[in-house]
């Protein structure tokens, strides 16, 4: 969180300097608004890629190890898309862009463990293996601030909510889990998430811009408001890059018409030629 705060002060200093630059998006051609579509991947970083582990149960005659042994997660990479609408915004206080769209990602990763396990009152070596895939389909809301570098390329500080439903799951454990208690993720799940971009304007109308994106704190279930996901008997945050390009919508010709000295439309006929068009009837 910490990291995210130097980030965005970081930016808000740099824009002072970006005020010199050319607007990403003035009107004319392109209205303010349009599509955008991005491929990516997805990665689950452990809390903690290794790790020492005992748990004792505790009784009134005696004590017991339940298990005790070396816990090694891993993520895997997976795959992600989305699609949805985006808006450039002047003047709503720091928000310069909003977006919205739906996605669906892919969540991968493995949990060894290497240790003794406690079975039948007889503790006993073992080297479990556990394997989680799922995929979840959602919705997304960012709004974002945008500091110009130069006139085609800008940096896009973003914070946003996302709300996803498991639609696949794939989970595989092998080896004794006495003591271990394994949780998953809820079939919902809401995040508040942070998402950080480089952008990039090739030609008027078209925009490529490289994000990173990480959740902050799980709104639904709350879960202690951690930002972490639970597999088994770890935890991972998931991380999502993408490559989003955008497209804006073209104008209307008619909103390209000139207006007259009275601001309005252009007449197909001009006073004098409808004088003459009823005159000619009689």
């Amino acid at each position: 969180m910490y990291i995210v705060v130097v980030i965005v002060s970081t930016s808000s200093a740099m824009a002072q300097e970006g005020r010199q630059f050319g607007d990403i998006y003035t009107p004319g051609t392109f209205r303010n608004r349009g599509w955008f579509f991005a491929p990516g991947i997805t990665y689950m970083i452990p809390s903690k890629f290794n790790r020492d582990e005992t748990r004792i149960s505790h009784s009134e005659q005696l004590n017991d190890t339940l298990f005790t042994g070396e816990f090694q997660q891993r993520g895997k990479i997976g795959l992600y898309a989305e699609v949805g609408r985006h808006y450039f915004l002047k003047d709503l206080y720091l928000i310069h862009h909003l977006d919205f769209g739906i996605h669906v990602k892919n969540l991968r990763g493995t949990e060894d463990f290497n240790g003794r396990v406690r079975v039948d009152s007889v503790m006993m070596s073992t080297e479990n293996r556990g394997y989680f895939g799922e995929v979840f389909a959602g919705a997304f809301f960012n709004v974002s601030h945008i500091t110009q570098l130069s006139d085609k390329t800008w940096i896009q500080n973003g914070i946003g909510l996302n709300a996803d439903y498991r639609v696949i799951s794939n989970r595989d454990y092998e080896g004794p889990t006495t003591g271990m208690v394994q949780n998953f993720p809820n079939a919902f799940v809401g995040q508040l998430h942070y998402k950080l971009g480089f952008g990039w304007k090739p030609e008027n109308g078209v925009y490529i811009v490289p994000s990173i994106e990480t959740p902050i704190l799980t709104l639904y279930p709350m879960d202690d408001g951690k930002s972490t996901l639970q597999y088994f008997f770890s935890r991972y945050r998931p991380i999502i890059v993408t490559i989003r390009i955008c497209f804006l919508d073209k104008a209307e010709d008619r909103e390209c018409q000139p207006l007259d000295l009275r601001g309005s439309k252009p007449q197909l006929w001009d006073k004098d030629m409808r004088k003459k068009k009823r005159y000619g009837r009689g």
